[in-house]
């Protein structure tokens, strides 16, 4: 039986209590980056620390902003941390694969994603390149370059 209990900080909580452990049912950003603290790169929509963290997909969760001190890196994977919030392993929940095609919108834009066990890989359009963190399809840049020689550099008579 779950019994709905709330937290009032400076910051609205929601856990359900089950037997003797509280469930965290928060549901925040999920980014794909984190340096110094800083939490960068959300993905759209909002999800669950163990479906961010767990997934091969989040780097960081929290409230608010792009850059919010309310966000926290995810725990690395092998640390008793990680081990408490995601025992599968990196891409399960509850011994679940996380399909992360579906769980995350626009998983691969301008692109196909495949799901695989444990995590999923996308393969891009014709002209767009994977991003550096494997998770998007952006536009390649084509570049062309006109060079012209002159030959008025020499001066006649020297």
């Amino acid at each position: 039986m779950f019994h709905l209990l709330t937290y009032y900080a400076e910051i609205h909580t929601i856990y359900l209590f089950a037997g003797t452990m509280c469930l965290d049912v928060r549901l925040e950003a999920c980014y794909t980056e984190y340096y110094h603290g800083q939490c960068t790169n959300p993905l759209s929509g909002v999800f669950s620390r163990m479906l961010c963290c767990c997934s091969s997909v989040g780097k960081a969760w929290g409230g608010g902003d792009i850059g919010t001190s309310r966000c926290e890196s995810c725990p690395r994977p092998g640390t008793q941390t990680h081990q408490e919030l995601c025992p599968k392993g990196v891409g399960f929940i509850d011994r679940k694969d996380i399909n992360e095609c579906t769980e995350f919108p626009g998983m691969c834009s301008n692109g196909r994603c495949k799901n695989t066990v444990g995590g999923f890989s996308c393969k891009c359009n014709q002209g767009f390149a994977l991003d550096e963190n494997g998770i998007q399809c952006i536009g390649e840049l084509i570049f062309s370059m006109k060079v012209e020689l002159k030959d008025d550099y020499c001066l006649s008579g020297i």
